[in-house]
């Protein structure tokens, strides 16, 4: 977002000389609708930013709300993008507390959920393979002949039927459950109960949509902070704050970016590996330097701790 901006300059007859803003500096917006993932009832109206030189720094202030600093940084480039991210965190934790205000209220709207049928393969299991089917012969010809190939691909070969030979027809599927995601061709469900005996009983394999949202279970910060809030797994009574959380692979991305952006300094760091998150830190960050890589389970999911003590967002002040 912040690659958009469209600077205006200003000078010393902009602001009066009491207000906290410098003499000279550049006027830009911060749309109502950023950041795009909080729902459109969240939205409020356009914000006026100054981003001025102040201190030796470049400083971010708001010009009609607050005027509270957003962000700081060594260049102009750095106080932005520093404060697009901590009014994007703002208004992620308004959103999710307008949604729980809501949801207790009984006013939150429950999107439908979809089941989508993504690819479909029937295998010829026979004594002495098993085959991926391609076409079946002529069906006048007795005994009916199936012609396949191996799973792992190779030259077609035939099968012949008979007794001992049988189909089976294997579905895969994704759930699109709070996603926006609204796939053609899909089986829609207005609750989620529904939509999963139908993906139990008419496919063999069905994956969570990646853009899924967390089962809302509990929602965590890092204590001492108000980073986040990070939606995760619900956690058992005898639950550690170093203890690991699980998370899908957006809310990962959420965390790395948070401490990457606003924790610089502190001696630790995340960066992606392919699909595994590795953390790295040196001795501002603890006496021995040394690295932690997270990868992902069979649900694609992060297993995040014993970093930094976790709390759930509920037991915060």
């Amino acid at each position: 977002m912040q690659d958009d901006v469209q600077f205006t300059p200003y000078d010393h007859t902009r602001f009066p000389a009491h207000l906290p803003f410098g003499r000279c500096g550049y006027l830009f917006t911060v749309p109502g609708d950023f950041p795009e993932d909080t729902p459109a009832h969240t939205n409020v109206t356009d914000w006026e930013m100054a981003v001025y030189r102040a201190l030796g720094e470049w400083e971010v202030r708001d010009v009609n709300g607050i005027r509270r600093v957003w962000g700081t940084g060594p260049s102009r480039r750095k106080a932005v993008g520093l404060a697009f991210q901590e009014i994007a965190r703002k208004r992620r934790l308004e959103a999710a507390e307008i949604a729980a205000k809501r949801e207790a209220a009984g006013l939150q709207e429950t999107p439908p959920v979809y089941v989508e049928t993504t690819s479909s393969v029937t295998l010829v299991c026979a004594p002495t393979a098993i085959a991926v089917l391609r076409w079946i012969g002529p069906v006048h010809e007795n005994p009916v002949r199936y012609y396949v190939h191996d799973i792992d691909g190779g030259d077609p070969y035939e099968i012949r039927a008979d007794s001992t030979v049988t189909l089976r027809t294997t579905k895969v599927g994704v759930l699109h459950n709070h996603c926006g995601c609204t796939p053609e061709d899909a089986a829609r469900f207005e609750h989620e109960t529904a939509a999963l005996v139908y993906a139990r009983e008419a496919l063999t394999v069905c994956h969570p949509c990646p853009k899924n949202p967390e089962d809302g279970d509990e929602v965590f910060t890092v204590d001492g902070s108000d980073y986040g809030p990070y939606p995760a797994r619900r956690v058992p009574d005898t639950w550690g704050p170093y203890e690991a959380i699980s998370v899908s692979l957006a809310t990962a991305e959420r965390i790395a970016n948070d401490l990457n952006t606003l924790n610089t300094g502190c001696g630790l760091t995340a960066e992606w590996n392919g699909a595994h998150l590795v953390f790295t830190w040196d001795r501002r960050y603890r006496e021995n330097e040394g690295t932690q890589t997270v990868t992902p389970d069979t649900e694609g999911r992060y297993l995040i701790g014993g970093l930094w003590p976790w709390m759930r967002w509920a037991d915060r002040d």
